[in-house]
């Protein structure tokens, strides 16, 4: 860089320091080189700020920066012997450098922050109801080494752990506890966890032989959750060939996964599905709730080929509107047949089976809502279909 490229102004033209004496006239822009970083891997990257009359003094600031950096790294760090504890009691630590006599300050964080203790090389702290981490560095010289982090792993530690809060139908919630000697939940098991699939508050009672600790953990409520109710409908003849859009009714859903019962998926909440043959098709919708929960729900739906009348090949259906009763007139030539009574959304209400007698099959439809419907009959070598009402 030349000496102007050097020196940048933050808010003026000027482009020598020296000239004003209150600052913010120049600075210096700065770079580091790519590094290789492997996966999972970490790089350290270090900044000091330096001011000085000139740039022998700068130099000399960089260079004591620098040094006091790596002598930081290579200081020798502590090593902490830490006291067995119980839940609910007080941990003693003591650190030991690499001379007798020794000094280190105390910390709750990794890096920044005040030591809350300076130079002791024994500490003991508040009661505990948690494992904590506290760091400690070597203060021999007037740097510090890299901070040490010192876990205590409090023993007879009741505080459970749940999967969830409450519990789907059919599933259970899993109840844990902290490794002891022993274990004895308000279920009177007396393993570590347990799998609750009943609503109600639980609790454990730990005890660590060594020390003689038992400690009872406060009460934990599990709820029973409830399963979202899946629905939809179709919009469009379900007829082979034919887009038909599949519409989500359920309540609360986040995730939907749609089986059309012909090999096809999909995961949207409208979805649509053209069949390429006729048949019936089994259709389910699974879907999974704000709570986790998941709910399905399967539909039979009758694809057809088309609607044709049924009187161009001497089938005959009456009356219309029916009321109870659907007469079905056979050609003399078929001596047997399939029936199947649909809605016009593709549901399945009746499936029978119609045969060759007198002048012809009588069904019930008494049981059906008012409205229209689709009779499908299929004898050995053709399939007819045709509309008919329902009216009372």
């Amino acid at each position: 860089f030349t000496k102007d490229e050097k020196f940048t102004s933050l808010s003026t033209v000027r482009n020598v320091a020296g000239s004003a004496t209150n600052g913010n006239d120049v600075s210096q822009v700065v770079s580091v080189s790519p590094f290789t970083i492997p996966a999972g891997g970490t790089v350290v990257l270090a900044f000091a700020l330096h001011s000085a009359n000139n740039l022998t003094e700068l130099l000399a600031s960089a260079d004591a920066a620098n040094t006091l950096y790596n002598q930081t790294f290579t200081a020798p760090q502590p090593t902490v012997t830490v006291s067995e504890t119980c839940y609910g009691s007080k941990a003693t630590l003591t650190a030991k450098g690499p001379t007798p006599g020794s000094k280190f300050r105390w910390y709750r964080t990794v890096t920044d922050g005040h030591p809350f203790d300076s130079l002791s090389s024994t500490i003991t702290t508040a009661n505990l109801t948690k494992d904590t981490i506290i760091y400690v560095s070597n203060a021999d010289q007037a740097f510090e080494s890299v901070r040490t982090p010192v876990q205590v792993k409090l023993k007879a530690n009741p505080t459970i752990t749940a999967t969830s809060a409450g519990y789907c139908p059919g599933k259970t919630v899993t109840l844990s506890v902290g490794t002891a000697d022993s274990y004895l939940w308000s279920t009177g098991e007396t393993t570590q966890s347990i799998n609750v699939g009943v609503a109600g508050n639980y609790s454990v009672t730990v005890h660590y032989n060594a020390l003689s600790c038992t400690n009872v953990s406060p009460t934990v409520a599990v709820k029973a959750l409830t399963s979202p109710t899946a629905s939809f409908s179709t919009a469009g003849e379900l007829v082979a060939g034919t887009l038909i859009v599949f519409q989500d009714l359920s309540s609360n859903a986040l995730s939907w996964n749609w089986d059309f019962g012909d090999g096809s998926k999909a995961t949207t909440k409208v979805s649509s599905h053209t069949y390429t043959a006729s048949d019936s098709y089994s259709v389910t919708l699974s879907i999974v709730g704000g709570n986790g929960c998941s709910g399905t729900t399967t539909k039979k739906l009758a694809v057809i080929t088309g609607l044709e009348p049924l009187s161009q090949e001497n089938w005959i259906i009456y009356p219309s509107p029916a009321t109870d009763y659907l007469n079905i007139r056979m050609p003399q030539e078929v001596q047997l047949a399939q029936v199947m009574i649909m809605t016009t959304q593709g549901q399945q209400a009746i499936q029978t089976q119609i045969s060759q007698e007198g002048s012809g099959s009588r069904i019930f439809v008494g049981d059906l809502s008012e409205g229209m419907y689709v009779v499908r009959i299929r004898d050995e070598h053709h399939t007819f279909v045709q509309k008919f009402l329902i009216h009372r």
